[in-house]
């Protein structure tokens, strides 16, 4: 980024902010992949239980015959909005315009850092963003459901999870930290499932942290994949952790991961985005995984200004003109539209 970011300029932030590379949000990124703006704020969601994916034979007198719709639930729901701002001193503001002139003579470098300081305020504005969309993705994934309770908020979505369907919890003598556990037959059998009720393999397995360490350290997965004649994949261990996970190896055409992002809530007390007694399959290829972002409304010169932005940086001067903020707005939300394409069992 060569010319210099006015951080008093909405445009100029918006752009910035936009461009700027955070940590990779692992669920987000790999199954939310699709993203679908709206010009309101409340949108219908359709989420679909089932279909009849064969097509039917007619002998050459018959007409068309009907064939059996998808299964759908509507729902109606309006879009979550954060809406945050940091503040600027008129002397922090000092600093930022002087930092270029204390150490270096080049306008080039002047520029380069007064750039970096900017984009690592936004960085962390932007990180707090995709964190948010991060953790409803799991939360989906793993419950079936989106709950946010806060003093000044209620917004929930339930994707019509089941129960012994979508959400299964194994029974204690087979949890995988049992030797009575066989972690690769629940696997087969969730991959026969999945492909049963979406027509889509199966292809990736995310294991919370105590499920992950019970996978591996179970001796009838040891003994399987110890069996020369009967190649069923690898587990590889020698991948160095990520924020995100740590890719522990591939069996039966399943990349498996160990995932290991957590968040502080209001109280301070740190929680797991994913339980980690958890172990949710999905197809990742399903086409029911979603990114719903909202419109974005302002008032400028008496019209209604509608922004159609993944994010918006606005910024303001205080009435004394001795502080600077940024506000960042935007309204998103990660949809689960095939439950179908989901197994999240509970395994330890």
């Amino acid at each position: 980024m060569s010319a210099l970011i006015d951080m008093f300029e909405s445009r100029s932030l918006t752009n910035a902010i936009n461009r700027t590379k955070v940590i990779e949000p692992f669920v987000l990124n790999t199954f939310f992949k699709k993203t679908q703006y709206h010009a309101a704020d409340k949108i219908d969601i359709e989420i679909i239980t089932g279909a009849d994916k064969l097509a039917q034979f007619v002998n050459q007198h018959e007409g068309a015959l009907p064939i059996k719709k998808l299964s759908k639930v509507v729902k109606t729901l309006s879009l979550p909005r954060t809406f945050e701002k940091k503040l600027f001193t008129a002397l922090e503001l000092a600093n930022y315009k002087s930092i270029g002139n204390i150490y270096v003579t080049s306008p080039e470098e002047r520029t380069r850092l007064a750039n970096q300081m900017i984009l690592q305020e936004l960085e962390e504005l932007k990180n707090r963003i995709i964190r948010r969309r991060e953790q409803m993705a799991c939360e989906g994934i793993s419950t079936g459901k989106i709950i946010v309770s806060q003093d000044n908020v209620d917004f929930s979505v339930d994707f019509e999870f089941q129960n012994n369907i979508h959400l299964i919890s194994l029974a204690s003598n087979v949890k995988w930290s049992e030797a009575t556990a066989k972690p690769l037959t629940n696997l087969r059998n969730w991959k026969r499932d999945i492909m049963k009720r979406c027509g889509i393999n199966a292809d990736i397995l995310i294991l919370g942290s105590e499920s992950a360490d019970a996978f591996i350290a179970n001796e009838s997965v040891k003994k399987e994949l110890d069996t020369n004649n009967n190649r069923v994949g690898v587990l590889d261990l020698t991948q160095s952790a990520t924020r995100s996970g740590m890719f522990i190896g591939r069996i039966m055409g399943v990349d498996i991961y160990e995932y290991n992002q957590q968040y502080t809530k209001q109280d301070e007390t740190t929680v797991d985005m994913i339980n980690p007694k958890k172990a949710i399959l999905v197809a990742s290829q399903s086409p029911g995984f979603r990114v719903h972002f909202g419109p974005i409304y302002r008032i400028e010169n008496g019209n209604l200004k509608i922004y159609q932005n993944e994010l918006l940086v606005e910024t303001n001067t205080n009435e004394d003109k001795t502080a600077l903020d940024w506000k960042v707005e935007q309204k998103s939300l990660p949809t689960i539209h095939e439950p179908n394409a989901i197994i999240s069992a509970t395994v330890v």
